[in-house]
C-alpha cells in the first residue's frame, strides 16, 4: 500500500520553487485587486446595462478640470454666485460650489461633497437638497 502523505511531501520537495512563485503571484493579484477596488462580483454585473454617467465619470476620473482653478479664488462665496443661475450651469462644474435648493428656490453657493458651507439661504430658510458635480443629495 502506498503512503499518500509521503507522496505529497516528496511532490512538494520536488516542486517547491513553482509553489512559491504561484503563491507570490496569487498574493500580488489579490493585493492589486484590493488596491484598485476590483472584485469577482463585478464580473457577474456585466449583464446589467451601465448608465451613461458611469462611463462619463470613468472617462473624466483623474483628468484635469480647468474650472477647478476658480476654487483658488479668495472670495469663494462671490465666485460661486457669479457662476450662473441654474443647477445645470457652470455651478456644477467646480468642486468648491454646490447648487442648493429649498422652497424659496436655488442658488449657487460655496460648498463641497458634504453640502453647502452655509446651510441656509439669505432668508434664514434651510436648504433641502443640493447638487454637487451634477449629483443630487438630500440634506437632513
Amino acid at each position: 500500500m502506498r503512503n499518500i502523505f509521503a507522496d505529497i511531501t516528496e511532490s512538494i520537495k520536488d516542486n517547491w520553487g513553482e509553489i512559491v512563485v504561484g503563491v507570490v503571484l496569487l498574493i500580488v493579484l489579490l493585493l492589486t485587486m484590493s488596491l484598485y477596488g476590483l472584485s469577482f462580483q463585478d464580473i457577474n454585473d456585466d449583464d446589467k446595462p451601465k448608465k451613461a454617467t458611469d462611463t462619463i465619470e470613468f472617462i473624466y476620473e483623474g483628468m484635469y478640470n480647468k474650472f477647478d482653478e476658480l476654487c483658488k479664488d479668495d472670495d469663494l462665496e462671490k465666485m460661486c454666485k457669479g457662476l450662473g443661475h441654474g443647477k445645470q450651469k457652470s455651478c456644477n462644474t467646480v468642486q468648491c460650489c454646490v447648487w442648493a435648493e429649498n422652497k424659496n428656490g436655488g442658488a449657487c453657493v460655496e460648498g463641497d461633497n458634504m453640502g453647502p458651507m452655509i446651510k441656509e439661504d439669505s432668508n434664514k430658510m434651510k436648504y433641502d437638497e443640493y447638487y454637487y458635480l451634477n449629483k443630487k443629495f438630500k440634506l437632513k
